[in-house]
């Protein structure tokens, strides 16, 4: 990504080298980022889950581009979903991701 501003992590969760990264950009009382979390919940170590609070000053950057957009994804550093866990999508990419380390 052009221009890519590294984001200041508001959490990590079971960091694993061997697993990939799923960044959700999102904030302080986000019902659709609770919702989106409990979803992952289906997912249990298959990525690390790494949070970044949009509305810290470290976060302007992802503020600026997200603010009206969260829940966003990433994965592996590149846009993936927002406003809602697309299931078939995520699974694609894990699928691939782990079809590559074979």
């Amino acid at each position: 990504m052009k221009g890519a501003v590294s984001p200041q992590i508001l959490c990590s969760r079971s960091i694993s080298s061997d697993r990939p990264i799923l960044t959700l950009y999102t904030k302080e009382n986000c019902s659709l980022c609770d919702d989106a979390k409990e979803v992952l919940q289906d997912f249990p170590n298959k990525f690390t889950l790494e949070e970044v609070d949009i509305t810290t000053p470290e976060n302007k950057h992802w503020y600026k581009q997200y603010r009206y957009e969260i829940p966003v994804f990433h994965f592996q550093g590149q846009f993936l979903m927002k406003h809602r866990v697309d299931v078939k999508l995520l699974t694609q990419k894990l699928d691939e991701y782990y079809s590559a380390m074979k």
